[in-house]
């Protein structure tokens, strides 16, 4: 009975023990909330190109190519940020700080005056662009500043509608509609204008001979000119019709840029008239130069040629007539005069003297 007890053989029975599942890491959860950041920054990155415009865009562009670019010395930054600036006082010979005459400028109270009538007129001329549907259309096109030279309204051009036809200076109907109706706005103020013709850098690839952006944006505005006389503007409230081609550019960055085709319309107060038109006291400017004040020459009292010691070298001609390929070449007087030798019209000299003398 014993030997039978010790021969049988044990039951184990096995329990599979049921394990629950471990604890997990988070770290999927960060990986999941970084997805859904990137999308939703995605998303409103589209939704803000979709919402903005072409300029902001440029403006946008133009400030992460070069942030810490300024509009000239002491001006205003172009940051996104109007972080002010101001000008720097103007400078003499020597770097001493010029000081102003008080009668030049007109007082406090006459400059708070110019500048309300002038606001006031730019309100006016908002209002009849809001009440007219034809100009209502084209208000894009329209620039309005008020500047220390007066109000400058300006028409510029789009790709999509060109002001004047290609390479001419004919106004398309919507440009006339425009001029029209800034002539008739401006005929019923005491206000003088000065017209200006711009154009961009693109050169003069027309069928005239010997022309150029130059006599394009002269022509195109005295097209404007004629706009404005036709709108009820009488003809002794413009002042002065001046093309200058691609000198004053509206978008720097861009010379190619559309909106450099424009025309520009200037209200000057009669009293930044009367300071252009006033002489300096003391002896004239004209006596200045007949006795002899140029450098490195002397000039002629009576017929103002101005004589230089030494005839020009052959690369200062080459390099007054390079330029831009807007700005065209020297006129043929300055460049007969030029291959005179001893007798020279030099027209960037005699300028910065006679600048020097108005000081």
């Amino acid at each position: 009975m014993a030997e039978n007890d010790n021969n049988v053989r044990p039951i184990v029975v096995k329990r599979p023990k049921k394990v629950e599942g471990g604890h997990h890491g988070g770290s999927w959860k960060v990986a999941y909330a970084d997805f859904v950041t990137a999308m939703m920054a995605l998303f409103l990155l589209l939704w803000i190109l979709e919402t903005t415009d072409f300029e902001s865009k440029k403006a946008i562009a133009d400030h992460f190519q070069n942030p810490s670019a300024v509009q000239g010395p002491g001006g205003a930054s172009t940051s996104l940020i109007d972080m002010g600036g101001a000008m720097d006082a103007p400078r003499g010979e020597g770097g001493e700080v010029q000081e102003r005459n008080p009668q030049e400028e007109p007082s406090p109270t006459e400059e708070s005056e110019q500048k309300q009538s002038l606001a006031d007129l730019m309100a006016r001329m908002q209002e009849k662009i809001q009440q007219d549907e034809s100009l209502r259309e084209f208000e894009d096109q329209i620039v309005m500043e008020i500047d220390e030279d007066g109000l400058r309204v300006q028409v510029i051009d789009q790709s999509d509608r060109p002001m004047f036809t290609a390479g001419g200076d004919r106004l398309r109907y919507y440009a006339r509609d425009i001029l029209e109706a800034l002539g008739r706005t401006l005929s019923r103020v005491p206000f003088k204008l000065v017209v200006s013709g711009h154009t961009d850098a693109t050169p003069y690839s027309g069928s005239k001979e010997d022309y150029t952006n130059w006599e394009l944006s002269s022509d195109r505005a005295n097209a404007a000119r004629r706009a404005l006389l036709d709108g009820g503007l009488p003809e002794t409230h413009i002042e002065r019709v001046t093309g200058l081609a691609a000198s004053e550019l509206y978008n720097h960055r861009y010379p190619l840029d559309p909106s450099n085709r424009r025309v520009s319309v200037l209200v000057t107060p009669r009293e930044v008239q009367s300071r252009r038109l006033e002489e300096p006291e003391g002896e004239s400017f004209l006596d200045d130069i007949g006795s002899g004040m140029l450098d490195g020459g002397s000039a002629d009292g009576q017929s103002g040629v101005v004589k230089r010691d030494n005839t020009p070298a052959q690369g200062d001609e080459g390099a007054s007539q390079g330029g831009s390929g807007e700005s065209g070449s020297r006129t043929g007087a300055e460049s007969e005069a030029a291959t005179r030798g001893d007798e020279e019209f030099d027209p960037e000299e005699l300028d910065r003297r006679l600048r020097r003398a108005l000081q």
